[in-house]
């Protein structure tokens, strides 16, 4: 989205899926129920919809939707799996519209990087991968931290990126944002490779001043 912006576009809508299983390959599982946060976060609608389980028909039904508010572009923020990218184009094609991926085929471990440099904060709320370390859960990782994750995944070769779904995120502050989230939580261990960063609160608070 932010790419898509600095390319001229208009963000009219958040669009997202609250999916039905939490081993989506579609769609962000963990902390959904705190999305509808960013739509003051950002200033701009949010387009949410349930999942029902069947992925496909819960992208068409969200395309459809945003069809109908008189969006023309859909922009994803797939990197490297065509999985996504794919099916994300087939659904836009059927319904009329134009798909956006200004981060296809990226390097990742470069675009890592340059979300820290950009102004983006983000923690991590899921892990499910060997060679992640549980201490990583609900810190707001720094530009160290992503060298540190970008050494693991050559040792251990996991997606540096998380395409995989190896970790999952939930950005705290980013350049477009009007306001940045503040969240309280704890880590629970489900597993050898298995963690979760539990959200128990989230509220907004004004940005940091630049001085």
């Amino acid at each position: 989205m932010h790419l898509a912006y600095l390319m001229g576009f208009e963000i009219s809508s958040l669009c997202s899926i609250a999916p039905k299983e939490e081993d989506s390959m579609l769609f962000h599982y963990p902390a959904t129920r705190f999305l509808k946060v960013f739509e003051e976060a950002y200033g701009i609608p949010l387009l949410l919809l349930e999942g029902s389980g069947d992925e496909m028909e819960d992208l068409r039904n969200l395309l459809s939707e945003c069809k109908s508010e008189g969006i023309e572009y859909v922009v994803s923020g797939a990197l490297a799996s065509d999985y996504q990218r794919i099916r994300y184009s087939i659904v836009a094609e059927e319904l009329g519209l134009k798909t956006l991926n200004p981060l296809w085929r990226k390097d990742q471990k470069e675009y890592m990087k340059w979300l820290i440099e950009g102004g983006f904060e983000y923690i991590i709320v899921k892990i499910s991968s060997f060679g992640l370390p549980f201490d990583l859960l609900g810190k707001t990782i720094t530009y160290e931290d992503t060298l540190r994750i970008i050494s693991l995944a050559e040792k251990y070769g996991f997606n540096p990126a998380f395409e995989g779904g190896e970790a999952e995120t939930l950005v705290l502050d980013a350049p477009l944002m009007k306001k940045r989230l503040e969240v309280e939580g704890e880590r629970r261990i489900e597993g050898n490779y298995v963690a979760y960063y539990d959200i128990r609160n989230i509220k907004l608070v004004e940005k940091r001043k630049i001085r």
